[in-house]
Order: C-alpha cells, then sequence, then structure tokens
C-alpha cells in the first residue's frame, strides 16, 4: 500500500469515458468518490458524451454508458477542466488518440532527471 488516501489527489486524467475508466468515480450513492481534484479530459469527449442523438441511437448498453458519464461530468462539474497540447504538469502531457471515442487521450509522462 501507497498510503495515499483519495483527500491526497488533486488532479485525475481521463483518457475517456467508457465504464471501466470512470466506474471508480462515484460512491454506490453516485456522489464523487474523490473530492478535490480536477477532472482533465479532451473536449470532444464530452461532446460525445453528452450528445443526445447518440443517447437516443445507442443500444441498451451503449444508453447506460452515457447514463454513467453524464453522472461522473455532473458530479465533478465544477472541477471538469479541458487538455490540449500544452502540458498539463511538468513532465505531463497529453496525446489525442481518437478512434476508440473521439475525445480518446493519451498521456505521454517523461523526466529529464
Amino acid at each position: 500500500m501507497l498510503g495515499i488516501c483519495s483527500d491526497d489527489i488533486d488532479t485525475i486524467l481521463l483518457t475517456y469515458g467508457h465504464p471501466d475508466h470512470i466506474g471508480g468515480l462515484l460512491d454506490e450513492n453516485g456522489e464523487p468518490v474523490y473530492k478535490k481534484p480536477e477532472l482533465r479530459l479532451h473536449p470532444f469527449e464530452i461532446q460525445h458524451w453528452l450528445n443526445d442523438e447518440k443517447q437516443h441511437s445507442a443500444n441498451e448498453r451503449g444508453k447506460r454508458n452515457i447514463i454513467l458519464v453524464r453522472q461522473v461530468l455532473n458530479a465533478y462539474a465544477a472541477k471538469v477542466r479541458f487538455i490540449d497540447e500544452k502540458a498539463i504538469a511538468h513532465g505531463i502531457r497529453s496525446v489525442w488518440l481518437p478512434g476508440h471515442t473521439p475525445g480518446h487521450s493519451g498521456f505521454h509522462i517523461h523526466s529529464n532527471e
């Protein structure tokens, strides 16, 4: 165990909004697990999940995914920040990798040490 508490987390980098990537951000009551952090994600990712046409045309599994993403975005709404090609923090920058979802992103982590 690293000894890190949820209150120690100040930034969460989201690659995309599928349940296996965001499912741990809400507790069983739909409340944020993490109270302090900003959520960082690509703006196209939000556009994708908030698109009502996609929700109406999605299959049942897709609709459940969309509902979960919207719940997460609503719960953390005041702390959602968009990423771009600029550095997020020292040694971390986002890499846009569209395909899995329109805003799918990776993160390039490097050190000069």
